[in-house]
């Protein structure tokens, strides 16, 4: 019998899955106090976003910033001089 191949380290995506499904199935039924009921969908979404958002966009927009205030500052624009 072969054994089992080890799992590994749990992805950000499995572990915020894991989150939300817990609070969906677990939590959120067993609330009935409608502030606390919120706050436990709030959660719910903020673990969806976890899941699903894509990588930080900063340095991206960083790189873009910079080339288009080198773009006008080679153009001799007023508001961008060196």
């Amino acid at each position: 019998m072969t054994p089992p191949a080890p799992i590994g380290r749990p992805t950000d995506t499995a572990l915020w899955a894991s989150v939300e499904a817990t609070l969906r199935r677990a939590v959120l039924p067993g609330i009935d106090d409608p502030h606390t009921r919120q706050v436990v969908v709030q959660l719910v979404g903020l673990a969806a976003y976890a899941r699903d958002r894509g990588p930080d966009p900063t340095p991206d927009r960083i790189d873009e910033l910079a080339r288009e205030l080198d773009s006008l500052a080679g153009d001799g624009h007023p508001l961008v001089a060196c």
